[in-house]
C-alpha cells in the first residue's frame, strides 16, 4: 500500500506543471484511476469504458490503469485497447502494475504511454489459450521481469 501511495505522489508531482487549461486554472491535475483487477472479462469492459468516458468528459490530464490481473478474454482486451487508441491525445495513459500484468494484462499495459511496476511485480507471457486449455502457437509473448 505504501508503494501505491508513493506512486500516486510521483504522478501528481509529474503533473505539477500545467498540462491543460483546467490544470493551469486550478493548479491541480485531473487524474482518473481505473482498476483492472482479476480476470479480464465482459464486466470489466463496462468499468473501463465508464472510467474512460468520465475522464474524457472532465478533460482529465491522465488515466492510470491500476493493474493486477492473470489475463483473460482476448475480445475484451482488444476492445479495451481500441478504446485507449481512440483517446484524445492530451490524455496521458499510465499502467501501474500493482502485482501482475499477465497475458491479456500485458497487452493492455503495453498499449499505454507509460508503465510503472511495483517491486516484485510481473509482466508476462501472452498467448491465446483455447477452451480445451491448449496454447496456440505463433502469438506474441513477453519475458517475465523478475
Amino acid at each position: 500500500m505504501k508503494r501505491y501511495i508513493y506512486f500516486l505522489v510521483l504522478i501528481a508531482a509529474l503533473f505539477s506543471g500545467s498540462f491543460s487549461a483546467h490544470a493551469a486554472a486550478t493548479n491541480a491535475p485531473v487524474v482518473y484511476i481505473i482498476p483492472i483487477k482479476g480476470v479480464i472479462e465482459r464486466g470489466l469492459l463496462h468499468i473501463v469504458h465508464r472510467g474512460i468516458d468520465e475522464a474524457v468528459a472532465t478533460k482529465a490530464d491522465a488515466i492510470i490503469f491500476d493493474m493486477d490481473t492473470p489475463g483473460g478474454r482476448v475480445d475484451v482486451t482488444e476492445e479495451i485497447i481500441r478504446t485507449m487508441i481512440d483517446l484524445p491525445t492530451n490524455i496521458t495513459t499510465y499502467t501501474f502494475i500493482n502485482k501482475d500484468a499477465l497475458s491479456a494484462g500485458s497487452m493492455i499495459a503495453i498499449s499505454t504511454g507509460h508503465i510503472y511496476m511495483s517491486p516484485g511485480s510481473r509482466i508476462g507471457a501472452s498467448a491465446i489459450v483455447t477452451s480445451s486449455g491448449d496454447i496456440e502457437e505463433g502469438h506474441i509473448s513477453f519475458s517475465s521481469i523478475p
